[in-house]
């Protein structure tokens, strides 16, 4: 994505008007796939796949592809919304990154909640060996992780919304005015 940028840059025409160009379309399409494929394969590993079982039944697996799609439909419509707003000065509206921010945590939480039942299958078959030490502090990490985000994403749209830097009769940051100008 960064060359794209730079070609921007260089040449000077716009991203996304009136149509995406190739570079910045295929950067972004890489770039969806990359996160959506590694969330799929750590899923994968946090359900025990080479772990505790050999395979995942033909469910499991459809379950995975079908919410990795749809995670990456949206994560992909809603990048591709950022880019053109980036031209037109716009911003992407909530109704459209809701269902990739939706997406994302019911994937999120599926890979924490395998993550713990991977663990529990491993003391239970007292398996004391380098992975349910490893997983111990990694689930730990793991759900300071998803406390932190979700109240970021829950705290950030009320604190940093554009109507409390707009409001009429507020005095503005004079380090923040050069961002809204």
């Amino acid at each position: 994505m960064y060359n794209a940028w730079m070609q921007v840059n260089e040449t000077g025409p716009a991203l996304c008007y009136p149509t995406c160009r190739t570079p910045f379309l295929m950067a972004i399409v890489f770039s969806q796939l990359k996160s959506t494929l590694s969330r799929s394969f750590l899923l994968v590993v946090c359900m025990g796949l080479g772990v505790t079982r050999p395979t995942l039944p033909g469910k499991v697996w459809c379950a995975i592809v079908f919410v990795h799609v749809i995670f990456f439909s949206f994560s992909l419509n809603v990048d591709i919304q950022d880019v053109a707003n980036v031209v037109s000065n716009g911003t992407t509206e909530q109704i459209w990154t809701m269902p990739a921010v939706l997406s994302d945590l019911f994937i999120v939480m599926w890979i924490f909640l395998a993550l713990n039942h991977t663990r529990s299958e491993l003391k239970v078959g007292r398996c004391v060996c380098c992975v349910v030490v490893v997983c111990s502090p990694f689930s730990s990490l793991f759900l300071f992780s998803l406390s932190f985000s979700s109240m970021c994403v829950c705290v950030y749209p009320a604190l940093f919304s554009a109507h409390l830097f707009s409001a009429a009769g507020t005095k503005m940051n004079p380090s923040l005015q050069c961002l809204t100008s």
